[in-house]
């Protein structure tokens, strides 16, 4: 199972609660207590024991609010594991799937039948972090200078607000135009400025703040 299965599971009446207890036992086995997770990254979660019957999956902040769905109506007799792509979750306040914030998180396997928070299940505590920021391809990976065709650059770590790409240079080189990041950073897409020169480039993806800068090779086929 993936988290793709979320949406069209979970109803957009429901919200997410969750209580907590200082009696309540660890039975959550990965991610552990301490456990640094970089968003984006796929893991198994796995726990040893779980509630019976039908139970949810939350991501839960510390003081006990839930910040979002990462599973539904998981039986409990028969589940040992759950795939879960690190930081997506289903939020019923905007009845859509998203990205959470980088901080610090728990897993609640809540008990869809009973409202004691003595049935749920927790993991200990673990970090969300930024991704590494990478890119591995560039898709085509030729094109006209026309400002125009939509250039999508695969990697990790990109951002809306950070991230640039530029032509041979960061420092004086021509900047592109961004189109869109998807929220996870593993998407950017941009456009060919129409005054860059036909023939061989690097392009040089920078992601601000953070002052790092990646390359891989694209051609300007010509000008339009």
């Amino acid at each position: 199972k993936t988290c793709n299965v979320i949406q069209s599971t979970i109803p957009a009446s429901s919200a997410v609660t969750s209580t907590t207890s200082s009696t309540q036992s660890v039975n959550v086995t990965f991610p552990s207590t301490g456990q640094v997770l970089p968003i984006g990254n796929t893991i198994t979660i796995r726990w040893n024991k779980a509630p019976s019957g039908i139970f949810n999956i939350i991501l839960e902040q510390p003081g006990g609010a839930g910040a979002g769905f990462v599973a539904n109506n998981l039986n409990g007799s028969a589940q040992g594991q759950y795939t879960w792509k690190v930081g997506n979750i289903f939020s019923t306040f905007s009845n859509l799937e998203q990205t959470v914030p980088v901080g610090t998180y728990r897993l609640r396997l809540q008990n869809t039948n009973s409202n004691s928070a003595h049935d749920d299940i927790v993991s200990g505590w673990f970090t969300i972090v930024a991704p590494s920021f990478s890119v591995s391809d560039v898709r085509p990976s030729s094109s006209l200078a026309d400002n125009s065709t939509a250039i999508v650059l695969f990697g990790s770590g990109f951002s809306q607000n950070n991230s640039s790409v530029y032509f041979d240079s960061s420092t004086n080189g021509i900047r592109a135009r961004n189109l869109f990041v998807s929220s996870d950073g593993t998407v950017l897409v941009f456009t060919v400025p129409v005054n860059v020169s036909t023939g061989p480039h690097t392009l040089i993806v920078n992601n601000g703040s953070s002052g790092s800068n990646a390359s891989i090779p694209f051609v300007v086929t010509g000008t339009q």
